[in-house]
């Protein structure tokens, strides 16, 4: 039995020495990104054929694009990267909005500033908690100002039975990122321990049932044609 006891204080010693684990979170902001992300059947493939968009779609496109990148950049910094742009990174995208998603304007902006504070600040995966915490209110702002764009479309689609449940599916996924980030803000704290690690899990598995769920575009998901064999010229 003593024979063990120096293998057992050094495995301890080991686990107490080793860094913590932000994989979760890591995990949860990247699944979270792709979701954000999503692209109606309707918008993907007006943009595959070259089919301009009308400006309230290329308003929700911006905050889509803003959203999915913030929640990129939590997931670097929790894999102890550091954010890239030392600068406002949503510009171009803030120009894009359209006055009737004015109420985007000032979450955009601000939540812009803190990802170039936080990357001008070196921040890495120590300062994640912080770092969820301070922006959370703007993301959450944002993610609102998305769904109340996302309703507006929804009414615009009365009679179109495919176009609805896309977009309530699609509401539905930026609903599960709220709780999640809201989650990750309560629990800034703690992210890296085993409590909050399951109810991250947690979370990320059900959003990435809800984004499954999402309809995508025949066009993006067909798989290439084969080519047809090259036979050999006759001899």
């Amino acid at each position: 039995m003593r024979a063990r006891r120096p293998a057992l204080l050094a495995a301890l010693f080991l686990a107490a020495c080793s860094p913590p684990d932000y994989s979760p979170v890591r995990d949860w902001t990247e699944a979270a990104s792709l979701a954000a992300d999503y692209r109606s059947p309707a918008l993907a493939t007006g943009m595959l054929s070259g089919a301009p968009s009308s400006a309230e779609g290329d308003s929700l496109r911006a905050m889509q694009e803003a959203l999915s990148l913030h929640l990129s950049m939590l997931s670097l910094v929790a894999s102890d990267g550091v954010i890239p742009y030392r600068t406002q990174p949503f510009a171009e995208r803030l120009a894009r909005l359209a006055p009737a998603d004015a109420a985007a304007q000032a979450p955009m902006t601000l939540l812009g500033e803190q990802l170039a504070y936080a990357s001008r600040a070196m921040m890495q995966a120590p300062q994640l908690g912080s770092l969820i915490k301070k922006t959370d209110p703007n993301a959450q702002a944002l993610i609102a100002a998305m769904t109340a764009a996302a309703d507006r479309q929804t009414n615009r689609d009365r009679g179109n039975a495919a176009a609805l449940a896309g977009n309530a599916q699609y509401r539905a996924v930026l609903a599960q990122i709220a709780e999640g980030l809201a989650l990750l803000a309560e629990r800034s704290g703690t992210l890296s321990k085993g409590e909050s690690a399951y109810y991250i899990r947690a979370a990320e598995h059900r959003l990435q049932l809800t984004d499954a769920a999402l309809p995508r575009p025949a066009l993006l998901l067909s798989p290439p044609a084969a080519a047809a064999p090259t036979l050999p010229p006759r001899r």
